[in-house]
């Protein structure tokens, strides 16, 4: 082999191992966008009892038995005017936490969305504070799947912030939103058929669900709901709609099967509730008072 030739191999292999680390790099930094990054709990200023009854059951059903990597982020609708009360409201939701919740996350913050009156008054909080998370005013940093409660979701089983990281970790399947239905509505027990003039109530995912804010299309979608929401309309109806709208599917087949059902995530409305037995189910949404019945013992 002459000294050209040599050269020419040398310098090939160099580019064939260049690009194969940077595949690498670039695989790794999309594995860390496809985990849970960050738990985030808006919760309402005004009723901070209702986030100290959401975290007292944290103490009974611990996050995860082991360190994770991933973040807390606690969202409330203070604005600066109310600052008399966040010293107060800050060192309630610390007390809260303790040091055995600490133990659980990677940080542990808390921000104000600084919520107008006015929104607030028409019980808008919820879509306001959402608009701001997905144009990135309210900053999760280096965000990938982000699970979005409130204090009336409540854990059912003990390492439940641990075990739905795991279902949803690379190389699980990519999705765009994952969380649960409605489940025991009175409305529709019983009925063999919901009427498609229901299906957008009854079938959308609730918006208590993990999002993939790494994906700037979804992102992109989710803020045009957003934006174009009619009154008195709700953002998880309104991204059904979206998504499964008959005149969007030719647009929307190609990721209709991002939008993924879990009982990990069991969702209640205007039924008797009951922490259900069944182990898969980690976390029970609109639990809305102290008197709950507890099935798994």
């Amino acid at each position: 082999m002459n000294r050209k030739t040599a050269l020419v191999l040398s310098l090939l292999t160099n580019i064939v191992f260049f690009l194969l680390g940077k595949k690498k790099h670039r695989g790794h930094r999309e594995g860390h966008k496809k985990q849970l990054t960050h738990l985030v709990v808006l919760f309402d200023h005004r009723y901070p009892e209702q986030l100290r009854h959401s975290l007292s059951f944290w103490k009974e059903h611990t996050p995860s038995t082991e360190k994770t990597d991933i973040a807390l982020l606690l969202c409330s609708t203070a604005r600066k005017r109310d600052a008399s009360k966040l010293d107060e409201l800050e060192y309630t939701v610390k007390a809260l936490i303790g040091r055995n919740l600490d133990e659980c996350f990677a940080s542990i913050q808390i921000v104000h969305a600084a919520v107008p009156a006015s929104v607030m008054e028409q019980g808008e909080q919820r879509k306001y504070i959402l608009e701001r998370i997905f144009e990135g005013k309210i900053e999760i940093k280096n965000a990938g799947y982000v699970l979005i409660t409130d204090p009336f979701v409540v854990p059912a089983q003990p390492d439940w912030l641990a075990r739905l990281a795991e279902r949803v970790r690379y190389p699980a399947s990519e999705f765009w939103i994952l969380g649960s239905i409605n489940k025991g509505n009175q409305e529709i027990d019983g009925k063999e058929e919901v009427k498609p003039a229901y299906k957008a109530k009854f079938l959308r995912i609730l918006s208590p669900a993990v999002y993939n804010l790494a994906d700037r299309k979804f992102v992109g979608l989710c803020l045009s709901v957003l934006r174009n929401m009619p009154e008195r309309r709700t953002f998880d109806t309104e991204l059904y709609r979206k998504i499964y709208e008959p005149s969007n599917f030719d647009h929307s087949r190609a990721y209709i099967h991002k939008y993924v059902y879990t009982d990990m995530i069991r969702a209640y409305w205007k039924s008797h509730l009951r922490i259900p037995s069944d182990r898969n189910v980690l976390l029970v949404h609109n639990i809305k008072g102290g008197d709950i019945e507890d099935s798994t013992t």
